[in-house]
């Protein structure tokens, strides 16, 4: 709506009519009362709903321009990189409202941080199932480990170790992820894949000032499932402690645990 405003208000355009016009102006029958209480309980938001005025308390979290620089063109997944450290990240979801996503990124010697690959379901789909299917794209990376939100207690983890897939819970809140990931934007250390609902959704977030800390959200009746699982992947990648990998290299592990060796990488 906004681009719509500033690319087409008050232009000559036989294609396209933009107005602004409030509440009341375009229908005066309206209640007074119920705006002014509503400007009383969050004048921004008020503003916004009321008065036709762009809230001046959201910033779009990323540009167009910085988001371009990052996504590489007709890239939509990479193969396994033996020599590079692997991390996967999903967003759960319960298989209704929302999608569950996974991404898998790889870490570069140089310090680049490159998305390898991207999963998507949207619903319905049946949770197990998902988190099955999930699991083998994990596996198939070297991985034996995912991380993501603490989504339904211990629903997730069960089912994620049951498919022989570890599941962590992320140390960060959302908005505390975003605040990381953006700086590796902007420095030009992520290359992500060219996935054009991933691109949308990191589009879409808003930053939101309050009296608090700013917050990084999706706007209403929108998603953020592939840019959550985008974000949090680009930051675990990015963490200077490289993940742990348990490697057998000989005898059974029942009768000699020593055959199980720790190894970075």
């Amino acid at each position: 709506m906004y681009a719509a405003f500033r690319d087409k208000f008050g232009v000559d355009d036989p294609t396209t009519l933009v107005w602004k016009a409030g509440t009341l102006d375009m229908n005066p029958t309206y209640s007074r009362k119920v705006i002014e209480k509503a400007k009383a309980d969050d004048a921004q938001a008020a503003v916004a709903e009321y008065d036709a005025e762009f809230r001046a308390d959201l910033e779009t979290y990323i540009s167009t321009e910085a988001l371009d620089a990052v996504v590489i063109p007709g890239r939509f997944e990479l193969p396994l990189q033996k020599d590079l450290r692997a991390v996967a990240a999903v967003d759960p979801s319960g298989g209704r409202g929302d999608a569950m996503t996974l991404s898998i990124f790889f870490s570069e010697p140089s310090g680049k941080i490159v998305q390898a690959a991207l999963r998507v379901r949207k619903p319905p789909f049946n949770p197990a199932e998902c988190v099955k299917d999930f699991a083998e794209t994990i596996k198939s990376f070297g991985l034996t480990s995912v991380t993501g939100d603490r989504y339904s207690g211990a629903w997730c983890s069960s089912e994620f170790v049951k498919e022989g897939v570890a599941y962590k819970n992320a140390e960060l809140a959302k908005s505390e992820i975003y605040g990381e990931f953006l700086p590796l934007v902007m420095q030009g250390r992520v290359e992500l894949l060219d996935i054009k609902q991933q691109n949308a959704e990191l589009r879409q977030l808003e930053r939101r000032t309050g009296r608090g800390r700013d917050t990084v959200d999706h706007p209403q009746n929108l998603h953020d499932d592939c840019a959550n699982v985008c974000a949090l992947g680009a930051v675990l990648a990015a963490a200077k402690k490289p993940e742990r990998h348990f490697h057998f290299i000989g005898g059974d592990y029942n009768d000699n645990p020593g055959g199980w060796q720790r190894i970075l990488g």
